[in-house]
């Protein structure tokens, strides 16, 4: 009798550890505001249309898997090996750093259950299914595609009219829309910012430009524009968390 007792509460116990361990699932999201990505978890392609922002969900926690991004741009793919926790979200960006390209940042886990329901698509890693979740996702603001700059004739004609407002105000009014509608070289850019007598001002442009901005290999030489210690270490600080 006392044989068959042991049986059974070893069955039970069983039974239990399986259905909690069924609930001990755990995600991950991936994202960026630089080039679309195409994202393999351990050999298995996720998402065949390149985004910018991929969640992947049913994933075995403590279990390490191989995190792989290829771009659309032609950079040099990123690879990333993690262990995700029970019954938390991770969540990565991608950022661009100089010469070393892109790599993910780490930004921060969280318990499923405190993810706002916003059913944004996800993917089922076990059954590779796009379908809807509970997730949170973050501001993404997807960079603008750029394919040439704006002609010279034209950005001078525009660099003059925006010359002859009186103030930083009235300047600024028209250039928050021209950064939207064009796209730029850095020198541009650059001539743009001079036009603005506040260092503050300068630092906006900078920063609103930077997704319409064709060479951005080349942004950090702005920094030449700006004085205060203060303004070029939060432009740099930008940069680094492209």
């Amino acid at each position: 009798m006392k044989i068959l007792f042991n049986c059974l509460l070893i069955v039970v116990v069983l039974l239990a550890y399986s259905c909690t361990s069924k609930q001990k699932i755990a995600q991950v999201v991936i994202h960026t505001n630089q080039a679309p990505f195409v994202l393999s978890v351990s050999g298995k392609q996720i998402n065949h249309t390149p985004d910018t922002y991929v969640c992947v969900t049913n994933l075995k926690p403590r279990r390490m898997y191989q995190l792989r991004m290829d771009y659309t741009d032609g950079k040099k793919s990123t690879r990333k090996e993690v262990a995700l926790k029970p019954k938390k979200q991770t969540t990565w960006k991608i950022i661009k750093i100089p010469v070393f390209g892109y790599q993910l940042k780490k930004e921060r886990t969280i318990a499923l259950k405190k993810i706002d329901q916003m059913g944004v698509a996800a993917y089922d890693y076990q059954n590779l299914t796009k379908q809807q979740v509970d997730s949170l996702q973050p501001q993404v603001v997807r960079q603008t595609i750029c394919k040439e700059a704006l002609p010279k004739e034209q950005f001078e004609e525009s660099l003059a009219m925006i010359k002859g407002k009186a103030t930083d105000q009235q300047k600024l009014i028209v250039l928050d829309q021209f950064l939207v509608d064009n796209c730029f070289h850095t020198e541009q850019v650059e001539a743009l910012t001079l036009l603005l007598e506040d260092e503050k001002n300068r630092l906006n442009i900078l920063l609103k430009a930077y997704p319409t901005t064709l060479d951005t290999h080349q942004y950090y030489l702005l920094n030449n524009v700006l004085s205060s210690n203060k303004a070029i270490t939060r432009f740099n600080r930008f940069l680094s968390e492209q």
